[in-house]
């Protein structure tokens, strides 16, 4: 989709997630830059490129800004360019997600005009959704000296490895004690017996400018050289000097915005381990925890919620219930987190202590149906990790509002003491803490609810997009929004998702969902390519099968479309070439077909090696050398990246004399 948007200005201050970010130029600014560095380059045929996004986050923590870089890494592997938007791009973009940019490149950089999502790659398990279950997250950690700024004169590979692995609380012990074990980085992955931390490596770039992408190249080169194997790791942090030492630079932490081939952090403050924990959080699609008191839906401040490691803090602790679920970490365990559907008294076990050894969950989720959001209410006291927790946090329940699942800013609203009341007056819920102790917490909730009588109507459900289109064996994730359409009069409905399709299996997750009256619950179907090529009609219902009423007689289903194309292009034919007066040699073939994704362009190559590529049925070499025959061949691709075989050869040889046809 073309990349369309506004430049109004909400009300919110720079950094907030509400606020337009135009990254380093305004769209008038870009406008006039073209028009008086470029001239005629305006003028110019655009050029397409596709590959895999890459989304960066650069953080100023102490002025609470951040903003964001975009850079598209080409399919062959090789070449980059960082994206300029002359307005907003969608703010749903994410790493390791395959797109396609077309406008005009000048050197690394790339104007876009316009932009096409083409889904997710095949990526490993990680990059979307936003479950991370029982997963070894494998880190390499590489100090970064430039030439005249170095971290090793501020930390040392020890302090390093401390930080990230083997401290008494580390970004692997934090990441264990939140997910239960479940999500965790190991220190040793090439099994050499030692921490997977290597350097100092010296690049060839000093700290004039703030080139972080070429330094990370650079640093994995180097890396390279010395032996490292940097395809054993799904993340590549990079220590660099501290922020202190890099005037360029107006950041302590970057980060890719969720993981796909592989995922990159930048730390400019080697010494807090909750930098190095908060950027991996961004590369696991963690977004950021902020405040907001007034519950308007407007953070005050984006950083500012300090319970969470996606906030601010340099002190070790946990994270939010919010983040506990939207990771995934205790779906594994029944109750733990509960969805409270019915006015009553509800007891809360403090987080970090064993989820359900009690019998109390540790999180109570109510939904918030005038926006969709969901309230999460939690107890955290000062155990494990959470010892140095302030008191702002651990006297009394935390309420905190969250969209439920996905990349979304997480808010804390406040925190109950005894005889303290929260009130939606609009959703009619009211939250009133009863009692605390130093292991649980005891609220009451009541739902005011609505006059009249309850009138059941079947769900909707909706999938999208409405057709996904990849190769064979490649990763396909549609998302699923199931609506209860009840009268706001009825109570909660769980209703049980299924998944039809006689040839594709799918998976669902999550199986079920309990939703309010008028209330929206998000999930997600993966489904496995592995399949004929072909079009695959897939259906997604909500069934009601928790047998209280309302009773709704019938499913709501949903349909989304599959291709599956594993198939390439035909060979291109009747190759012909041509030489000019000048020596250029222009190439013309006819189409190609492809009956399921289509042909998206063609591959030059001459004398065996790639020159160039084609959207088109015709290409001008003007690299030639007078008086040099050369032999061509044409591959083609359709849009989910099959290539045919090359052509046959057609041989020409390039004009010698200029002003003299042969």
């Amino acid at each position: 989709m073309s990349i369309i948007g506004s430049l109004s200005t909400l009300r919110a201050p720079v950094g907030h997630p509400r606020h337009r970010q135009l990254g380093k130029f305004s769209a008038l600014a870009v406008g006039a830059l073209f028009l008086t560095a470029f001239g005629n380059v305006m003028a110019a045929p655009p050029v397409e490129v596709t590959g895999e996004l890459d989304v960066i986050i650069k953080e100023d923590f102490d002025r609470g800004h951040f903003e964001h870089d975009y850079f598209l890494r080409d399919d062959d592997g090789q070449n980059w360019y960082q994206l300029e938007f002359e307005r907003m791009p969608p703010g749903h973009l994410r790493s390791g997600q395959r797109i396609k940019v077309r406008g005009q490149p000048q050197g690394r950089k790339f104007q876009v005009e316009s932009l096409d999502e083409q889904g997710i790659a095949a990526l490993q398990s990680g990059a979307l959704p936003d479950a991370q279950l029982t997963d070894a997250r494998k880190a390499v950690v590489l100090m970064v000296d430039l030439t005249n700024a170095k971290a090793s004169t501020r930390y040392t590979l020890a302090q390093i490895t401390g930080q990230m692995y083997t401290n008494s609380y580390s970004v692997d012990g934090l990441y264990r004690e939140a997910s239960l074990g479940q999500t965790r980085f190991p220190a040793d992955t090439d099994g050499n017996g030692q921490a997977d931390v290597f350097g100092p490596l010296t690049i060839n770039y000093d700290n004039s400018t703030c080139n972080y992408y070429d330094w990370a190249y650079a640093a994995e080169a180097a890396a390279q050289a010395a032996g490292v194997n940097l395809s054993l790791y799904r993340h590549r942090v990079f220590v660099l000097p501290r922020y202190s030492d890099l005037p360029a630079c107006a950041w302590a932490g970057l980060a890719n915005v969720g993981c796909g081939t592989y995922c990159r952090a930048w730390i400019a403050e080697g010494e807090s381990g909750m930098v190095y924990a908060h950027e991996l959080g961004h590369n696991l699609n963690l977004a950021h925890a902020g405040t907001d008191p007034e519950n308007d839906g407007v953070i005050n401040s984006v950083y500012g919620d300090y319970s969470d490691p996606m906030g601010l803090s340099r002190s070790w602790h946990v994270f939010n219930a919010s983040h506990i679920d939207q990771m995934g970490w205790y779906a594994s365990i029944p109750g733990a987190i509960t969805t409270i559907v019915a006015s009553g008294a509800y007891d809360l076990a403090a987080i970090g202590n064993a989820p359900m050894v009690s019998g109390a969950p540790s999180a109570l989720k109510i939904a918030k149906p005038d926006t969709g959001d969901f309230y999460y209410l939690s107890y955290r006291q000062p155990i494990s990790y959470d010892s140095s927790l302030s008191s702002t946090y651990t006297g009394g329940v935390n309420i905190h509002r969250y969209q439920g699942s996905g990349y979304g800013y997480t808010s804390h609203i406040k925190t109950l003491a005894d005889g303290a009341v929260f009130t939606d007056s609009v959703n009619t819920i009211t939250v009133t803490q009863m009692s605390r102790s130093s292991g649980y917490a005891t609220v009451e909730i009541s739902f005011g609810g609505s006059s009249g009588s309850c009138t059941a109507a079947t769900p909707t459900v909706a999938m999208s997009p409405a057709t996904i289109t990849v190769r064979t064996g490649a990763t396909a994730s549609f998302a699923v929004a199931v609506a209860n359409q009840d009268s706001a009069s009825c109570t909660g409905t769980f209703f049980t998702l299924g998944y039809a399709n006689s040839t594709v299996t799918g998976s669902l997750s999550p199986t079920s969902l309990t939703l309010a009256a008028g209330q929206t619950g998000n999930g997600s179907l993966a489904v496995n390519t592995s399949v004929a090529d072909g079009r695959y009609s897939l259906t997604v219902s909500a069934t009601d099968t928790d047998g209280v009423a309302p009773s709704h007689s019938s499913s709501g289903q949903g349909n989304a479309t599959l291709v599956v194309d594993g198939t390439a292009p035909s060979i291109p034919t009747g190759l012909t070439g041509t030489s000019d007066r000048q020596g250029k040699i222009t190439l013309s073939w006819l189409a190609s077909t492809d009956a399921l994704s289509g042909v998206a362009g063609y591959t030059v190559y001459r004398n065996s090696v790639s020159i160039g590529q084609a959207t088109n049925t015709s290409f001008t070499d003007t690299s030639t050398v007078s008086g040099t025959s050369y032999a061509y061949t044409v591959s083609a691709r359709d849009a989910v990246g099959n290539a045919s075989s090359q052509s046959s050869a057609v041989t020409v040889k390039a004009n010698s004399k200029p002003g003299k046809l042969k």
